[in-house]
């Protein structure tokens, strides 16, 4: 399977008539499909897909990586103009989450944008050659990223493990690409889980955020010691995984890292 990864919406950019914000999302073309990884915060994918030529109008289907604003935020901009895109998420995005400062949740959706959604909760190949990651288990507790995040769920608030959170894996003839959008579960944890998916788990590339904006030079030299032992391909960091520690990691890593900025392109011929 041949792959086209388009980054439609982050914090950084570089072309002048592209525009970013703290938020993500990838277009992701396979030899069958279309689709998007997370909408971004707000209704600039719109303007950036127009600017590289990207009609949304021929999107099968949304991947929601969790649901704070950041990633869902250009939801309904964006199923204004798609009247056929599935939604794919797990249910517990529907959770009402807040931080300590605002709400940080998925508004509330009429009757017919519901019907669109599409809820998981195991792995699954979703359409030939893209997997679902739904859980997540934690196993390198120091790897998660909690802290200062709650939802309400039956009337009461409590911390958010974001059991909603989502991975994708694509599976190529070169090896898997692992999209994650946050890791506020550990990308340590998400390498791991796919472990028990994929025997010989083959990473040649990683996309996403790893939320390590702000953390101790031990927490992000913790993460970079695990990836350099197990993963060989290439680690495109972006959106929360903060500047100072994308230093960090080069440092560790070298040229295994780069970052991943509004209108990146990356192919993977099959």
């Amino acid at each position: 399977m041949s792959i086209h990864i388009t980054t439609l919406v982050e914090n950084c950019v570089y072309d002048k008539e592209l525009k970013g914000e703290h938020g993500l999302s990838l277009f992701v073309e396979t030899n069958s499909h279309r689709f998007l990884f997370d909408t971004g915060a707000s209704d600039l994918l719109l303007s950036n897909a127009n600017v590289l030529g990207i009609d949304l109008r021929s999107i099968d289907f949304v991947v929601l990586s969790h649901g704070h604003r950041d990633h869902t935020g250009g939801l309904e901009s964006f199923l204004k103009i798609n009247t056929k895109a599935k939604i794919v998420a797990k249910k517990e995005i529907l959770n009402e989450k807040f931080t300590i400062h605002h709400k940080n949740g998925l508004p509330k959706f009429s009757e017919g944008v519901m019907s669109r959604f599409c809820f998981i909760d195991e792995f699954v190949e979703y359409v030939p050659g893209v997997y679902l990651i739904p859980n997540v288990a934690i196993i390198e507790e120091a790897d998660t990223h909690f802290r200062g995040f709650f939802l309400n769920k039956e009337n009461e608030t409590q911390p958010d493990y974001f059991d909603d959170e989502l991975s994708v894996i694509l599976n190529t003839s070169k090896g898997q690409v692992l999209l994650t959008a946050c890791s506020h579960r550990g990308v340590t944890n998400i390498v791991e889980q796919l472990k028990t998916h994929f025997n010989l788990l083959n990473l040649k590339l990683i996309i996403g955020g790893f939320h390590l904006r702000r953390s101790t030079v031990d927490s992000v030299n913790r993460v970079a010691t695990y990836l350099l032992d197990n993963i060989k391909g290439q680690i495109g960091v972006c959106h929360c995984s903060g500047v100072e520690s994308y230093a960090l990691l080069k440092m560790k890593l070298g040229n295994q890292v780069f970052y991943n900025y509004t209108g990146n392109e990356i192919k993977i011929e099959s």
